[in-house]
């Protein structure tokens, strides 16, 4: 209680004090100092408080002690004075600067009372350079207002003006603008960043690249099918994120061909268990930093974060976050039919969970008030049943998510008002039809489309004064026109409406119809369309018609139309010739007196009509362009990633780039929901900076348009946009990785061959410098040397390679710098270390037919003999047989007799056999 009187005497006397100070504090804003008293976040100026002193006063009761005071030349806190037990007066303890306290407030208070917002100017306060791609800008407040882009920023080596390296694109996040650089910053290099534009001012910084410290796998899970990426973040020793200055590399229990050593996994489903592992990165000196062990178990995709939902015609929405505000439906009209309702729903790996509730099977659906709307369980369905708010359950198949929203049903739409252009209208009797538009809306305000509107007139006074048609049903915009045509002198009134009973609706419009002069003097164009604005993209209001007629001095039309002479200029004051189509703006020409005019492009034209020398009137026409126009364009990737067999990058590419329109809404020219694709419409030339990496395409024209890849490697391209649009080129990098086999594995390898283990086999061709031959058993991925696999690594000359050591067959496969493997060779290499065995099938004196056992071509030769009499000689042989014959000289054979043979097979395995004749038998023995 004591503390608190001392707080509000304290507060009393600070308004007394401050009131008949000359002076307070002074706070300077824009160069000028401004004398008074900070109390929370507004400056009470010297002038309030002098001529505000009661005011003051009570304000200064309700603050307490939340006072910056200035007396003396210091500014300190007064709450802080209070709390701080000091036994020092304030004038004393305030001289201290660590007791002090500058003042930051957001308003002036002015002497009337009035208030001034101080705003305060935009300044860069740091800047940093983490990575060698990544420079951050931090600003003293928060860019929220601005417009930020690459332009915006230079950065230029210190004293070397040519090293520029190129902004690639910026991100903005709060008061912090990160830019991300086409080019690398070089090691232990100053910059200076300067900022125009939205601040004025340069920074220097210098880049040095850091020390990993840390690697950290930032992917926890797996899908359970389709392709993946693992992903880590590398750290240096304050936790600064240098992941861009360094190449992470895997090391896991999974081959390369599975999980490669950049963390790419082509198809989950060959992952053999968990994958295990660690992430890495090498340092300058060839050491490596590692991460914590990594378990992951493949996870089948389930539905994780709710975002909203939307109404669909086709239960079709292929990327929900590209739709526009406007094409999100959340309700449903009784009359509405074939509708079904779409979640919005991202799985546990941040994507977008289904795209077709009519197929996908993700969910079921139960409405807890059907007798509100029913909903099929299966599919999304919606058939509307009553008006109210119903209750509907989403549920995911694969997981106990569950998600309840409301929908509502509204009554069916039904037309409630029926809008003209021109409620009065006076008109010639001698003039031309008038055309009035006429839209008719529901009670949603939304267009009526296929309303009929009727047409009456009171006749009933005999008198006919104008004629009135309808041009049928109104249109997708609830619009069609109301053709005018006077008959007589006098006052009308049309009424339209729509509907019957209860139901009907109508408007009125009041026709004077006037008598035109006999004395012509002036001429006036009649516009045959109910408005002056063509709409190049709408077919029903693309053209219309300009006709001259004269008028009397009260402007009424006075005759027929008369013959002029036209001349058509756009905004820049060129002529549009007649007949001249697509040259410009509009498209006319002039047929008995009626100029027709087509729309043709956006802009502006002035229709003039000259009578003899005489200009007599002009019109202004319109054109507009109701296809959504692109506004700006960004980047999904800074950097793609693309395989040399995609062979055209321009898919990519395109759908890399993420286009939105002139009001910020996705850019969607078609108008079906979802955003478009940019192509040959938006898009002029893409130019490569590496054409042997990846072609340019200078001119986009919709015809065999292409970015040919040519080859692995790295290259910018640079997107230009047509002139029309005003869009700033953008430029993206592309990496194209090595992903082509070789192809060179039959001419490497031509003709089949069977060699001992271990032989040097000659091959047909020198592999290319780089790439590496196996021999390896057919339907190898894995290659590793051993007794089944041997390799020669290729310099472009050598051609020898061992033969793997154990028997069997083999294929030669050519493997290139970057992993991939080329199909098997046609020809097969065998190894054969096993020797040919002989076995006799018949016999008798004079012939031996010996069988031959081998798996390739054998050939056999006779060594030897000591028959007295007899000669051996080989009769016939073949790979699997041998005939010998034994030709009688004189006598015959006795006991004893030999002859030697030798078989050999065609990797060079031998056997030698002896035969022996016993007087009765020959019989064969391996020496």
């Amino acid at each position: 209680m004591k503390k608190s009187k001392k707080i509000m005497a304290v507060s009393m006397a600070t308004a007394m004090t401050l009131s008949s100070m000359s002076t307070a504090f002074a706070l300077n804003v824009d160069g000028k100092d401004i004398s008074g008293a900070q109390i929370g976040d507004k400056f009470y100026s010297l002038e309030y408080i002098t001529q505000q002193t009661d005011n003051f006063a009570e304000i200064v009761a309700t603050a307490g002690s939340d006072i910056i005071l200035d007396v003396n030349g210091v500014s300190a806190n007064l709450g802080a004075f209070l709390t701080s037990g000091t036994d020092l007066d304030f004038d004393t303890w305030a001289a201290d600067p660590a007791n002090q306290t500058l003042p930051n407030p957001a308003v002036i208070v002015n002497g009337d009372g009035s208030e001034t917002q101080i705003v305060e100017e935009l300044s860069v306060e740091s800047v940093s350079a983490v990575t060698s791609t990544e420079i951050k800008v931090i600003f003293n407040k928060d860019l929220v207002n601005e417009t930020v882009k690459p332009s915006n920023f230079t950065i230029v080596e210190k004293d070397n003006e040519y090293n520029e390296p190129y902004i690639d694109a910026v991100k903005v996040a709060g008061n912090v603008v990160t830019m991300t650089l086409g080019d690398s910053l070089a090691d232990a290099t100053t910059y200076v960043v300067t900022v125009n534009g939205i601040a004025e001012g340069s920074v220097e910084v210098t880049y040095n690249k850091a020390i990993p410290a840390s690697v950290v796998v930032t992917t926890d899970k797996l899908p359970s099918s389709g392709s993946a990426q693992l992903a880590a973040k590398v750290y240096d020793a304050s936790g600064n994120d240098v992941t861009g200055d360094f190449t992470v590399s895997y090391e896991t229990n999974q081959t390369t061909s599975v999980v490669a050593t950049d963390g790419s996994i082509a198809d989950v489903t060959y992952i053999d268990g968990n994958l295990i592992g660690k992430a890495y990165v090498t340092k300058e000196d060839g050491t490596k930093v590692y991460s914590t062990q990594f378990v992951l178990v493949a996870e089948d995709v389930k539905a994780v974060t709710y975002e909203g939902f939307t109404i669909d015609a086709d239960g079709e929405v292929a990327d929900y976050s590209a739709l526009a505000a406007d094409d999100i439906k959340t309700s449903i009209k009784l009359d509405e039919t074939t509708m079904y309702l779409f979640p919005f729903v991202k799985d546990q790996f941040d994507g977008q969970y289904g795209t077709n509730v009519t197929s996908d099977g993700y969910f079921t659906f139960e409405s807890k008030n059907p007798t509100v709307l029913v909903i099929n369980e299966t599919n999304g369905a919606l058939t509307p049943v009553a008006e109210g708010t119903a209750t509907i359950v989403i549920s995911d198949t694969n997981s106990d998510f569950k998600k309840s929203i409301a929908v509502e049903v509204k009554a069916a739409a039904k037309a409630t008002t029926i809008e003209v252009a021109e409620t009065s209208i006076s008109i010639s009797d001698s003039a031309p039809n008038k055309a009035v538009k006429v839209t008719v809306k529901d009670q949603y305000g939304d267009a009526v489309v296929g309303a009929t509107v009727a047409v009456a007139i009171d006749e009933e006074d005999g008198n006919d004064i104008v004629d009135a048609t309808m041009s049928g049903e109104t249109d997708a915009d609830g619009e069609a026109t109301l053709t005018i045509d006077p008959k007589a002198k006098g006052t009308e009134t049309i009424v339209l409406s729509n509907g019957t009973g209860d139901d009907k609706i109508e408007t009125s419009i009041s026709v004077e119809v006037l008598e035109a002069g006999t004395v012509v003097t002036g001429y006036v164009i009649e516009n045959s369309a109910d408005d002056n604005v063509l709409d190049v993209a709408d077919a029903t209001d693309n053209q219309l018609t300009l006709t001259l007629y004269p008028v009397d001095a009260d402007g009424n039309i006075a005759g027929d139309s008369v013959d002029a002479d036209w001349t058509f200029k756009d905004a820049d004051d060129t002529t549009i010739v007649n007949g001249d189509n697509n040259a410009g703006v509009v498209d006319w020409a002039e047929t008995s007196k009626v100029v027709t005019v087509d729309a043709n492009e956006k802009g502006t034209v002035t229709a003039t009509a000259k009578v003899g020398t005489l200009e007599v009137a002009t019109f202004d026409i319109t054109v507009v362009d109701s296809t959504p126009q692109l506004g700006s364009v960004s980047l999904t990737k800074n950097t793609l990633a693309l395989n040399e067999s995609d062979s055209n990058a321009l898919t990519a590419v395109l759908e890399n780039i993420v286009g939105k329109d002139t009001e910020g809404n996705p850019y969607d020219k078609d108008n079906d929901g979802t955003a478009d694709v940019l192509d040959d419409a938006e898009i002029a030339a893409i130019y490569s900076s590496n054409t042997g990496v990846i072609s340019s395409d200078t001119n986009l024209d919709g015809s065999g348009d292409a970015l040919t890849i040519n080859a692995a490697g790295t290259t910018t391209l640079t997107i230009t946009f047509e002139d029309v649009l005003n869009i700033d080129p953008i430029s993206v990098k592309v990496n194209v990785a090595d992903d082509v086999a070789p192809t060179t594995q039959d001419s490497v390898f031509a003709s089949a061959q069977v060699v001992k283990g271990g032989a040097t086999v000659t091959l047909n061709q020198a592999p290319a410098d780089g790439n590496t031959a196996w021999f390896a058993p057919a339907g190898t991925t894995t290659f590793t040397e051993g007794a089944t696999m041997t390799k020669l690594v290729g310099d472009g000359t050598a051609t020898d390679i061992t033969s793997p050591a154990t028997e069997g067959t083999y294929k030669l496969f050519v493997v290139d710098t970057a992993g991939n493997i080329s199909t098997a060779s046609t020809a097969t290499l065998t190894v054969d270390d096993t020797a040919p065995t002989a076995a006799i099938n018949t016999e008798s004196a004079t012939a031996i037919a010996i069988d031959i056992t081998d798996s390739s071509d054998v050939t056999t030769t006779l060594d030897s003999q000591t028959i007295q009499k007899e000669a051996v000689s080989i009769n016939a042989q073949n790979a699997s047989s041998v005939d010998f014959a034994i030709t009688s000289a004189s006598g015959g054979l006795v006991s004893g007799d030999t002859f030697t043979f030798t078989i050999t097979d065609e990797a060079g395995n031998s056997n030698t056999y002896d035969a022996t004749y016993d007087g009765t038998n020959w019989s064969i023995a391996v020496q």
